[in-house]
This record gives C-alpha cells, structure tokens and sequence, in this order.
C-alpha cells in the first residue's frame, strides 16, 4: 500500500492535470471561436493535440486510482479494532482525570468552607472575648 504522502502527491499530480484539461479545453474553445469567425489563429499559443488529451486523461485516471487507494485506507483505519480499542481507552483515561479533577476541587471546596467555618468562630470568639473584658473593665471602674 501506498503511504498518505504518496497518495498527496498523486492528488496535487491530479490537481495539476486538471488544470491542464482545463486550459486545454479553453484553448480549443477559443480555437473553435477563431475558426467560426474567420479570423487566424494565434501563433502564440499551440493547439492542444490529440497527445495532450491523452496525458490529461492518463494523469487524471491515475489520480483517481490513488484517490481511491487513499479512500480505502482511511475507510480501514476508521474500523479498525485498534483504533476504536484506542479511542475507548483515550475516553476512558480523559472520565478518569475529569472524575479526579472533579474530586480534588470537591475536596478544595469543602476545605474552603471548613476554614470559613473556623475564621467565623475565631470572630466570634474574639468577639465575645472582647466583651468579656470589656465588661471586668468597666465593671472594675464603677
């Protein structure tokens, strides 16, 4: 089997004929217009020969067989067991990490939260603290 560098060549081979079938085909559109009026041809330009069209359909005909070469192999790699068995296992790697990321910022979370909890009684209890003495203080004055 041909590899996919290969089959690129031979598709950009197939893009360069085409583009030569198609001038050519304009040249001989532009050939048949010039001999319907009468008028002579240029001689810049060479008519396409039956040769030319002969290596247009050669370079097309193989294009398409690499063309379709490429298309089966991309048709056998995409059911191939060994892709779909790597595929569930890339799925089964990428649950695994969301499940662990989820987790860990579960588990943040919930640190967060216990450290709030705690800041808040420290508040309070400075508060309360606070008061306590405030009022010996006061309570020692009078």
């Amino acid at each position: 089997m041909e590899t996919t560098g290969q089959t690129a060549e031979a598709i950009g081979r197939m893009a360069q004929e085409w583009e030569s079938a198609t001038k050519a085909t304009g040249d001989l559109i532009q050939a048949v217009k010039q001999s319907n009026d009468n008028k002579p041809k240029q001689a810049e330009e060479p008519v396409p020969t039956v040769q030319d069209y002969q290596k247009t359909i050669q370079g097309i005909t193989n294009a398409t067989t690499e063309l379709q070469t490429l298309v089966t192999e991309v048709r056998d790699l995409i059911e191939s067991e060994a892709l779909t068995a790597r595929i569930a296992e890339l799925n089964a790697s990428a649950a695994a990490v969301v499940d662990h990321s989820a987790l860990q910022a579960r588990g943040l979370t919930d640190h967060i939260a216990w450290r709030l909890i705690q800041l808040a009684g420290v508040i309070a209890l400075l508060v309360l603290t606070y008061r306590f003495v405030s009022f010996r203080r006061l309570g020692k004055r009078s």
